[in-house]
């Protein structure tokens, strides 16, 4: 999907290490991206890509070229960049490229072999150490000044932008393909680097290593980022990366060595299914919720459930009693977009979620909970493939485990926040707010619309039925969506113009979800094994035989003969239709217009609410991922596709 460049292409890199008179320690990099054609240039500086025309286009085509992209991201990508913005933190050139004068940093080797860097933070000058060729200079000795604080360190200038450059403290340097000796001979070496401690950025989804075992006939080095969590996010070359300073020690023919390296990791992390892409939060989101709810018991995890001193209680039955029904439905797996849509909400602002990452386990348990009671209360047997938590553990544990599961939140709420008593007692409301809501609707759903139905068939008349369907799902899967993203962004400190904002949209998004998943009825679900399989995780009519009245059925109303209209709902009423009749019902509902006309209402609530949010949102990655999100959930499983 990332924008590379057709025809010649030039590189002109420069890595700095720099310390400042205090003793601080600066990593700076600048690129230089030049075409032979003319059509587009890139620079990076500090971790900002600044583009031309050209390479606006050039990123507008890779989009449109990339056969494997989510059809969804990438009709969000073409929204956002129709307008001629960039996805930040990509910039705008001020003006025409020459040179290597990009109007925000330039790059001189003068004749006497000086090295000049100029940005808006300042200007640096590197002395030649090696001898510099047409493949630059892989050691400068750097002065000058950064943000007005004198600095002096070591560089590398390369003619190219590969992945890797060791400085080395006996003063070898080494790249991916060949070293440098202290007295600047150049020897072949090809290196192994093999990454571990994976790191997952909530900005992009995408996972690197943070730690790094290099090795060669003659080396056997250990490298350890200096900013592990320094994720350069772009359009451009190879799109979003890893990108800083690493420390460096081990052996080089048998003796200690130290150094500094510069790491460039580009992660092998397409954006190729939605589901899937969605599914890289599900590591960090299990981790969390292991730490609130843990495999084993404990006293320390009886006194946190309980919030008071545990003395006495009996670990292993607190342990059964509520941690074990809520994490057999967690284990199961889900879809992971709540989750998303938390930490999406805070990233969308330019804030970093990684201090919030506890709140994903919050939301995936305060979720998996409500679906235990939601089980009990709809005499569900199956859930996510498995059977529910109330017939492994009993109707009794699972509803007194599931509504304890809400209290989750404050459990992480003083941790997270615990020195802001007004926005903690912000998260409070809005959270409490959203659980009042889901009892609301859960009740009248428990009530059900049989008698709106009745109406609805003698009358022609389905407004109140469709009105009394569609704020079920609301208040059950709207409202907590709602809620989890506005605590998101009132962490990231949105205004109330935009949390409001926020707000509508991903309630829209969780009535649009709902709203598909009556239509998935329809023609069943299916869902991934952990072996790699596939399982049906919700069959053929499955509502419609159990008498519920679903968004296909209430849009029926109007679209099918009245006496069709009628015989059809003889037929489901009272839950016992046999899966001929639901199958052959299920398709005269797709047949009439009633799942067209639910995609239709699914889309335009999604797109009401984002025609209003996306103006009040600089224009990032997470922006794009939360408008393809809006896309899967009105249009999911759809055949029809944007293409």
């Amino acid at each position: 999907m990332w924008s590379s460049a057709a025809g010649d292409v030039e590189w002109w890199t420069v890595h700095l290490h720099l310390v400042t008179g205090g003793g601080d320690e600066l990593g700076l990099s600048v690129r230089f991206l030049r075409q032979g054609s003319g059509a587009g240039h890139a620079v990076l500086v500090d971790g900002v890509a600044w583009l031309d025309g050209g390479a606006m286009r050039s990123v507008r085509e890779a989009v449109e070229r990339d056969v494997d992209l989510d059809p969804w991201i990438r009709e969000a990508f073409r929204e956002l960049l129709a307008g001629g913005r960039p996805v930040e933190p990509d910039r705008v050139l001020p003006g025409v490229v020459r040179g290597l004068d990009f109007g925000v940093a330039v790059l001189e080797v003068e004749s006497d072999g000086l090295v000049r860097l100029t940005t808006a933070r300042g200007e640096l000058v590197g002395v030649p150490v090696k001898p510099v060729g047409p493949d630059g200079c892989s050691r400068l000795v750097v002065r000058g000044t950064v943000d007005g604080r004198d600095v002096d360190g070591t560089g590398w200038l390369a003619h190219d932008d590969g992945p890797l450059k060791v400085h080395l403290d006996n003063g070898w340097d080494v790249a991916v393909d060949l070293a440098c000796s202290p007295e600047g001979e150049p020897v072949p070496c090809r290196v192994g680097l093999v990454g571990s401690e994976p790191w997952t950025s909530l900005s992009t989804l995408h996972t690197y290593p943070t730690r790094w075992r290099m090795v060669s006939s003659e080396l056997e080095l250990v490298l350890s980022g200096d900013f592990p969590r320094h994720e350069f996010r772009t359009m451009v070359g190879r799109g979003p990366h890893l990108h800083g300073w690493a420390r460096v020690s081990g052996t080089m023919a048998g003796r200690p060595v130290t150094g500094k390296a510069f790491l460039d990791v580009v992660p092998d992390n397409r954006v190729g299914r939605f589901e899937d892409f969605l599914g890289r939060l599900r590591a960090i989101t299990h981790a969390e919720v292991r730490a609130l709810y843990p495999d084993s018991p404990s006293a320390e995890s009886t006194a946190d459930l309980a919030g008071a001193d545990a003395a006495g209680l009996p670990h292993a039955v607190v342990h059964d009693a509520l941690v074990r029904p809520v994490r057999h439905v967690v284990d199961a797996g889900g879809r992971g977009w709540r989750t998303f849509a938390t930490c999406a909400a805070t990233e969308m602002f330019g804030v970093s979620s990684d201090p919030y990452t506890p709140l994903l386990g919050v939301v995936e348990l305060v979720h998996s909970g409500n679906l235990v009671v939601d089980d009990v209360e709809d005499g569900s047997p199956l859930r996510r493939g498995v059977p529910a938590a109330h017939v492994v553990h009993g109707v009794a544990a699972a509803v007194n485990a599931g509504t304890a599961a809400y209290f989750a939140l404050d459990r992480v709420v003083p941790r997270i926040l615990p020195d802001d008593d007004r926005l903690r007692l912000r998260v409070y409301q809005t959270f409490l707010r959203a659980i009042r809501a889901g009892h609301v609707g859960q009740g009248v759903d428990i009530a059900g619309h049989r008698a709106a139905m009745d109406h609805a068939v003698a009358t022609g008349d389905g407004r109140v039925l469709l009105d009394g369907v569609r704020g079920v799902l609301r208040f059950k899967t709207g409202m907590p969506a709602r809620a989890f993203a506005e605590i998101g962004a009132l962490i990231a400190g949105a205004d109330d113009e935009r949390v409001a904002a926020v707000g509508d949209y991903f309630e829209a998004v969780g009535l649009a979800y709902q709203i598909t998943d009556d239509l998935m009825d329809l023609g069943g679900v299916t869902g991934p094994t952990a072996s790699g399989g596939v399982r049906a995780t919700k069959h053929v009519g499955e509502d419609l035989r159990a008498g519920k009245v679903t968004m296909p059925l209430a849009h029926a109303v109007g679209l099918l003969p009245p006496e069709r209209l009628a015989a059809v709902w003889a037929v489901v009423r009272d839950g016992r239709a046999d899966h001929a009749a639901v199958r052959e019902i299920a398709e005269e509902l797709v047949g009439c217009g009633a799942a067209r006309a639910c995609h239709e209402e699914a889309r335009s609530h999604v797109d009401t609410a984002w025609a209003v949010l996306e103006p009040l949102l600089p224009n990032t990655f997470t922006k794009v991922v939360v408008r393809a999100l809006g896309h899967y959930a009105a249009l999911r499983e759809r055949q029809s596709v944007p293409g």
